[in-house]
C-alpha cells in the first residue's frame, strides 16, 4: 500500500505528538508543565530564562513537596517549590545572578567597596573574616541559601572557641550584617538573615569599656612599680593615663613627637601590626580618625616622666636600627631593645598582670580574713578611657577634651564627660550629707 503524501505528514505529526506527550509526563504519568521534564535517571530539571536573558536550570529528584526522598539522594525542596520561589524572586526584582554568589564572594566584593576605611581598619576586617567565617560552614554557601540560623550557629561556635563577645560584635556590625544589607539593595536576597543575630552575645560585663576608680588606679599603678615581671609596662600605663592615647598611638610614639619646651606630644601616626600576604609585619598607619591627628598638651607628670625615660634611654645600635617606614627612635621598644611593641602584646600584657594580681591579691585576703579589693579586667582602651575620666573630673572643657582624646564626635566625648560629672554630683552630694550628720551629732 502505497501512503499519500498527506497520510505520510498526518502520521509523522502523530508521531510527533506522542512524543510530544511522552515527554511531558513524568515516570508516573503526571504531567510535567512547560520548561519542565525528566532525565533518564529520574531527576527532574526546570529551564527558564532570567531577565538578563541567560537561561538557567534547577534539579530536583522530587516533582512535588509530598514526593518523598530517593534513598541516598540529598534532601532538598521539589522541583515545583523551587519554580515557585523563583517566579516571586522574578516578581519582586530579585536578581538571581547575583543570589549566587557564595558568602566568601560576596565578602570580596563588599570589601572593595570600603575605599573610605584606613588601611589598617579594613586589614583588620580582612583578617577577622579570614579567621573566623571564610573556612566555616557558610563560608561556602550561596548567600541565598544563608538563614538566620545558619549565622547563629557560627556565632556559637565561635564564641565557644574562646573569641569574646566583643569581637563577635565587630564582626556582625562591621562585616556580616551589612554584608548582607549590601546584598538586600542589590536585590540579591530578600532580606537581611543577620538580622537580630546579636540578642544572644551581650557583651562581657568583664570587658566593659569603664574607667578605672581613682583606687583602682593606684592599686594597678603600685602592682606594677613592684612587679618583676610586669614592671616593663609602667611607663607606658604612666604616660596613657596623663594623655589619654590610644594604643597604636602610644606604642608609635619617637622622641621627634615630643616638644618639651612647649609641653605638647605631637600624634600624626600610629604602629600597627598586620597581615600582608600571610606574615605579619610593623607599619605606621594615620590616626584612627580624621580628627586623631592633633597635639596633646604634657602635664607636669608627663613631662617628669618623658625626661627620666630620655635620660635612662640606651642608644645602642640595635636601637638605632629600628626603623619602620622611615621612622625610628621609637620611646618604647621590647625587652631585648631591638625591635617595638607587638600592640597585641601589650593588651595581652595588661590583661595578664590584672589575673597576677587578682589571684596574689585574693590569697592574701583569704591570709588576712578579709574581702580582696580585685581589678577589672584592664585593657589599653579602659586605660585610655581612665584618662578622660580624670581629665573631665578635673572639669577641663568637654571641647579641649574632644581634641585632646582626637574623638570625631562630641558624642563620644560627652558619654565619658557625663558619667564624670555624675560622679562629681555624688562626691558632692557624700559631702552634703556628711555636714548634715555631724551638725545632727552636734
Amino acid at each position: 500500500m502505497v501512503l499519500s503524501e498527506y497520510h505520510i505528514k498526518a502520521l509523522f505529526h502523530f508521531k510527533e505528538e506522542r512524543q510530544m506527550g511522552a515527554r511531558r509526563r513524568d515516570n508516573k504519568g503526571r504531567i510535567l508543565k512547560d520548561g519542565e521534564s525528566q532525565r533518564d535517571d529520574g531527576r527532574y530539571m526546570y529551564r527558564y530564562q532570567s531577565p538578563d536573558g541567560t537561561r538557567k536550570t534547577i534539579y530536583s529528584w522530587r516533582l512535588v513537596e509530598t514526593d518523598s526522598h530517593p534513598a541516598g539522594k540529598k534532601k532538598e525542596l521539589s522541583l515545583r517549590e523551587m519554580e515557585v520561589a523563583i517566579q516571586k524572586d522574578l516578581m519582586d526584582g530579585i536578581n538571581i545572578n547575583g543570589a549566587s554568589v557564595t558568602l566568601n564572594e560576596l565578602f570580596l566584593k563588599y570589601i572593595r567597596t570600603k575605599k573610605r576605611l584606613k588601611s589598617n581598619v579594613k586589614d583588620n576586617y580582612v583578617c577577622l573574616y579570614n579567621k573566623h567565617v571564610k573556612d566555616s560552614l557558610i563560608g561556602n554557601r550561596l548567600v541565598k541559601d544563608i538563614r538566620k540560623i545558619d549565622i547563629l550557629n557560627l556565632y556559637a561556635t565561635i564564641s565557644d572557641s574562646g573569641l569574646s563577645n566583643g569581637t563577635i560584635h565587630i564582626i556582625h556590625n562591621n562585616i556580616l550584617s551589612p554584608m548582607f544589607q549590601m546584598a538586600v539593595d542589590n536585590d540579591w536576597i530578600r532580606k537581611n538573615p543577620s538580622e537580630k543575630c546579636l540578642k544572644e552575645y551581650p557583651h562581657d560585663p568583664l570587658n566593659r569599656r569603664e574607667a578605672l576608680s581613682s583606687e583602682e588606679e593606684k592599686i594597678f599603678l603600685n602592682f606594677l612599680e613592684k612587679d618583676n615581671v610586669y614592671s616593663k609596662y609602667l611607663p607606658i600605663v604612666e604616660l596613657v593615663l596623663e594623655t589619654a592615647l590610644r594604643r597604636g598611638e602610644i606604642l608609635g610614639l619617637t622622641w621627634k613627637d615630643v616638644d618639651f619646651k612647649k609641653g605638647f606630644l605631637y600624634i600624626d601616626h600610629q604602629l600597627q601590626y598586620c597581615s600582608t600576604g600571610g606574615k605579619y609585619i610593623f607599619r605606621i598607619g594615620t590616626p584612627k580618625t580624621d580628627l586623631g591627628k592633633r597635639a596633646v598638651p604634657l602635664s607636669k607628670k608627663a613631662v617628669l616622666l618623658l625626661k627620666n625615660l630620655k635620660e635612662k634611654e640606651d642608644f645602642n645600635s640595635l636601637r638605632s636600627q629600628v626603623s619602620i617606614d622611615g621612622y625610628r627612635n621609637f620611646i618604647f621598644l621590647n625587652g631585648q631593645k631591638n625591635n617595638v611593641l607587638i600592640p597585641r602584646q601589650f593588651g595581652d600584657g595588661l590583661v595578664a598582670a590584672c589575673k597576677k594580681y587578682n589571684k596574689e591579691e585574693t590569697r592574701l585576703a583569704d591570709r588576712e580574713n578579709r574581702g580582696p579589693k580585685l581589678l577589672p579586667i584592664i585593657t589599653p582602651h579602659i586605660l585610655r578611657h581612665t584618662a578622660c575620666t580624670r581629665m573631665a573630673e578635673a572639669g577641663i572643657d568637654i571641647k579641649v577634651l574632644q581634641t585632646i582624646m582626637g574623638h570625631k564626635t562630641v558624642d563620644l566625648t560627652m558619654n565619658i564627660y557625663n558619667h564624670a560629672d555624675l560622679e562629681r554630683v555624688k562626691r558632692e552630694f557624700t559631702k552634703a550629707d556628711n555636714r548634715e550628720s555631724a551638725c545632727l551629732l552636734g
